[in-house]
């Protein structure tokens, strides 16, 4: 955490929560009034952190934040959830893949797919659902 630039911080911030306030703000202008919604992309690490990628993990804590205020500003019309999600690819790098989920007690990576549902379901079917963060990591949030 000492080495982070300020940089390297405001990049994460412009694009984790500035760019997704802007957004949702000019997507709320645009419906004026009309019902709509908003699915924002977290990451597991957003709701439990650790010293690793801090201004990754700073920036998704806080648009998990922000998605939870949005659903309260923009209530009724507008629902406003978010997907967290976990292992999803494997490192580009050619990293050790297996280690990468080793911590996922699915044991595996997610498949395209699995998110595409999940994001199908907070678009078309969760019209009752607000504030929500959808886990997506194969329970890796909960070790």
């Amino acid at each position: 955490w000492d080495q982070v630039t300020t940089g390297e911080w405001q990049r994460h911030m412009n694009i984790n929560l500035t760019a997704p306030f802007l957004l949702s703000q000019a997507f709320a202008r645009q419906l004026n009034g009309e019902e709509g919604c908003i699915v924002n992309i977290l990451d597991w690490r957003a709701l439990r952190p650790a010293d690793d990628h801090l201004p990754y993990t700073i920036s998704k804590a806080a648009l998990a934040a922000l998605t939870r205020s949005l659903a309260v500003a923009l209530a009724p019309s507008i629902t406003v959830n978010g997907i967290a999600l976990g292992a999803i690819l494997p490192p580009a790098d050619g990293g050790d893949a297996e280690s990468a989920i080793r911590d996922v007690p699915a044991g595996r990576w997610a498949r395209a797919e699995e998110v595409g549902r999940a994001l199908i379901f907070l678009l078309e079917g969760a019209s009752y659902t607000t504030g929500e963060i959808l886990h997506v990591d194969g329970g890796r949030h909960l070790i």
